[in-house]
């Protein structure tokens, strides 16, 4: 009976030390998790940073060229607005030039019939 204990107590030492060696291994594996778990929130938080920063960057473009594309679009409006002003001064000038050639005609037909 006292063989019978001492072999059970060895086969449980010796169980006892695999579980210790499978406990370490796990402790192992579980502290190099938690260090590629914390790189990887580190690269996490600074990609986010980094993000934050090209959102900004974008925002205040796309703001840039909401105001080039407003200030292009008033002055698109002002040369259109000249360009109707200088079309209509042109339509006067070529009314005024064709009542200067008729009137001029009608002294040039005036002479000859005095000639």
């Amino acid at each position: 009976a006292a063989e019978l204990r001492g072999e059970e107590f060895e086969a449980m030492r010796e169980e006892l030390s695999q579980m210790e060696g499978v406990l370490s291994e796990a402790v192992v594996e579980l502290r190099a998790a938690q260090q590629e778990a914390a790189l990887q929130l580190a690269a996490r938080k600074r990609l986010q940073c980094e993000v934050h920063v090209c959102v900004g960057a974008f925002r205040g473009e796309l703001d840039e060229q909401r105001r080039e594309g407003a200030a292009l679009c008033e002055r698109r409006a002002a040369l259109r607005e000249v360009a109707v002003g200088l079309g209509q001064e042109l339509q006067t000038s070529v009314a005024c030039g064709d009542n200067l050639v008729s009137e001029n005609l009608g002294l040039q037909s005036e002479v000859a019939a005095y000639e």
